[in-house]
């Protein structure tokens, strides 16, 4: 699942190699075991969750947790939305379209193979096609966030058209993409109710800065709240 602070549907940003030798060449100053250096994913994936653009797109198996950053940076008065992909599906289809396209694709591809085959390709020209993309070494951020990684193989790397040609081709019986719009009223409930279950930013990104995010959003939730507490006596009054 995916959220999204507004209802529009979110489009990744395209890398630049040079962005990823960049990170790779001073990542060891910071971190004390670093990927592989051909673990392109492995290397793709830390830079996404450190802040730097990539051509991943970050996506949760977990609806709670994209609920949360779908409310996370939400304006009181504009609704937000989740997303959510059948990754079964688009493993399954991207699969056979790389199948056809490559003939050194491997003939059982399992998640060990397939990421191998990516770290291959990533750079290379290939088919626009959406494809699960999760490494093989998950970095703390992710494990907590129960996350996982599309991305586009296309030249375009623009993941909308490319999904949406992909549905388009293989008419799926069944739909395979749904949008769950979050109502602007529902929005501090949620949030106390998220907190009950212990996902905050406090629990998603550990460490300090999780803990200060936290601070940052439950003060943020309290005066939305005490706004629309006001709000609501004012139109009482009225």
């Amino acid at each position: 699942m995916r959220s999204q602070s507004n209802t529009g549907w979110p489009i990744p940003v395209i890398l630049n190699d040079t962005f990823l030798l960049a990170f790779q060449r001073r990542a060891h100053h910071y971190i004390p075991n670093p990927p592989a250096e051909n673990a392109v994913l492995d290397w793709l994936a830390l830079m996404q969750h450190h802040g730097v653009p990539t051509r991943l797109m970050d996506w949760t198996f977990s609806p709670y947790v994209a609920l949360y950053f779908a409310l996370e940076h939400s304006l009181p008065d504009v609704a937000c939305a989740v997303w959510a992909v059948d990754s079964d599906w688009v493993f399954a289809e991207a699969t056979k379209i790389l199948s056809q396209h490559d003939a050194t694709f491997p003939d059982v591809p399992d998640i060990k193979a397939f990421h191998q085959y990516l770290n291959k390709t990533l750079s290379q020209e290939n088919p626009s096609v959406v494809v699960t993309a999760n490494p093989v070494m998950m970095n703390e951020r992710v494990a907590a966030q129960q996350g996982f990684f599309l991305c586009d193989l296309g030249k375009t790397r623009r993941f909308d058209i490319s999904l949406l040609e992909m549905i388009v081709s293989s008419k799926p019986y069944l739909p395979v993409v749904w949008k769950a719009v979050v109502s602007p009223d529902e929005r501090i409930r949620f949030f106390r109710e998220l907190g009950r279950m212990n996902i905050s930013g406090e629990s998603l990104f550990r460490g300090l800065d999780g803990f200060a995010r936290s601070i940052r959003v439950g003060l943020r939730t309290d005066v939305d709240s005490l706004y629309e507490m006001v709000g609501w006596k004012i139109r009482k009054a009225q």
